[in-house]
């Protein structure tokens, strides 16, 4: 289901997809569809300590899992929740935010963190290639300039905060 929200199409007569995509978009009225869509996003721990500390293991921080998951499924569920049509992730999020659907502060931290994430996901990855090495989604906090750092760090706090909202939204239990 997921995959099928992000589709679009890309050749051929557009018109044809318009009925699956208005069929699709229905479906963020059931409710027990929603609760188990929205707990995927959940499904992977925050990379934080209690204590808001990044937590990493020996291959550092996997920005995908703890990042870019929660968020960009996390919009996929409010967005089809709302009925908002877009696929991207950043149009998402403005379309929610016009809607009122997010806390003013998810509204502007959201998309930032989101660019965090893929800008260090990206960085380490052709660092990895350019050491030989198989390209993933870790990036290892102990290279990190300071700034980049804290940048991570905050931005794994409005993944824990965002999480928060969709728990509440789409009554998940903690």
């Amino acid at each position: 289901l997921s995959i099928a929200l992000d589709a679009r199409p890309i050749a051929g007569n557009a018109a044809l997809f318009a009925p699956v995509k208005s069929a699709l978009m229905t479906l963020g009225q059931d409710e027990i569809l929603m609760h188990h869509l929205a707990a995927g996003a959940l499904g992977f721990g925050a990379p934080l300590t209690f204590f808001g500390r990044m937590r990493s293991d020996a291959q550092g921080i996997d920005l995908k899992k703890g990042g870019i998951f929660p968020v960009v499924h996390g919009l996929r569920c409010l967005a089809l929740r709302h009925g908002v049509a877009a696929t991207g992730s950043i149009e998402r999020c403005e379309a929610l935010a016009v809607q009122g659907a997010l806390p003013g502060d998810l509204q502007r931290d959201l998309p930032q963190a989101l660019h965090v994430f893929q800008r260090m996901r990206l960085e380490a990855q052709l660092a990895a290639l350019d050491d030989g090495r198989v390209a993933d989604n870790h990036v290892d906090t102990a290279g990190l300039r300071r700034l980049d750092r804290e940048l991570l760090r905050d931005a794994l706090h409005v993944v824990k905060a965002f999480r928060e909202h969709v728990r509440r939204v789409f009554r998940v239990p903690g």
